[in-house]
């Protein structure tokens, strides 16, 4: 009798233990809380997740951080909630991860947060924005309050503007521009003039070449411009400006357009740090002459630096 219950308790036993190997079904893991998981990631998302709420400050963080790399984008919702998190190191490091894993819904909580008073919460906001969206409005979290705002009034107008369920007007309007850019580069080989040089000649801006030359100009007052005569009527609907580096690059800069070289009609004006590889998508227009004018620079001893 007593072999007979040892043999059926080690047979319970032995069926218990199977069951922890084994877990409640067969090929995944699960958690204390009853989370099944089919792979480690699925796993290290949720437990960055639970990390997410710890009270400790540096464990939170680094858990926001680590969601990011992960490219964890069914974290998103928490992140958002992290980016109003009483902590600021906590609200950077959420902010950032969006920028990896966000989407549509959590583009409310970055606007909000392009006002937070830590400006790397702010800044890392405004990135994240750019990253999600493909638009590239200027937003310098240093600058001056009334600046900042204007800025980030930008990102607010244009966001309430997106179709709820459809592509931005803008997003297609880049996408134009660079099938513009690869189908012709209608500028190679044009004439250009120069409103003065520094470095030059000013034809290496049409030479097809985005290194080796460059036109620049120095010491001489802004506005600064230059003219590419496209040899006859053309419609165009994007501009692109190969500057030198991001010091050069312009904060202030406008778009014209000529029919006779004389008469010259401004379709875009823009103030604010500019890329290196400055893409400007607009309406197509009907142009024999296209004008690049420099209001502003990063270095303003350099009104223009650029190698196409």
């Amino acid at each position: 009798m007593v072999k007979t219950l040892r043999l059926e308790s080690a047979i319970i036993i032995s069926v218990v233990v199977l069951c922890a190997v084994l877990g409640p079904v067969a090929g995944r893991e699960t958690t204390a809380f009853g989370i099944f998981h089919t792979n480690p990631y699925d796993r290290q998302v949720s437990d960055q997740l639970l990390k997410l709420g710890s009270p400790s400050l540096s464990v939170c963080a680094g858990a926001a951080e680590a969601l990011g790399f992960m490219r964890a984008h069914g974290a998103a919702d928490e992140l958002a909630k992290a980016v109003d998190d009483p902590s600021a190191s906590v609200r950077r490091q959420a902010a950032m991860a969006l920028a990896w894993c966000g989407g549509r819904r959590e583009i409310p909580a970055l606007l909000t947060a392009l006002d937070d008073a830590d400006w790397v919460v702010a800044q890392a906001a405004g990135a994240a924005l750019g990253n999600l969206t493909g638009m590239e409005f200027p937003f310098d979290a240093l600058a001056e309050e009334h600046l900042r705002k204007a800025q980030a009034d930008v990102w607010r107008r244009w966001w309430a503007g997106v179709p709820a369920d459809g592509v931005p007007k803008d997003v297609l309007d880049l996408l134009k521009g660079a099938r513009l850019i690869n189908k012709a580069n209608l500028a190679h080989g044009c004439d250009v003039t120069v409103s003065s040089i520094y470095k030059g000649p000013a034809e290496v801006l049409t030479d097809g070449a985005t290194g080796g030359g460059f036109w620049q100009t120095k010491g001489i007052a802004f506005p600064q411009h230059c003219t590419i005569g496209l040899g006859g009527a053309r419609k165009v609907g994007c501009v692109v400006v190969h500057q030198y580096g991001r010091g050069f690059c312009m904060t202030d800069y406008a778009v014209s357009v000529s029919a006779d070289g004389e008469s010259y009609r401004q379709i875009l004006r823009q103030k604010g740090r500019s890329n290196p590889r400055l893409v400007i998508s607009f309406d197509p227009q009907p142009a024999r002459h296209i004008r690049i004018t420099s209001y502003a620079t990063g270095k303003s001893l350099y009104p223009t630096t650029f190698f196409e």
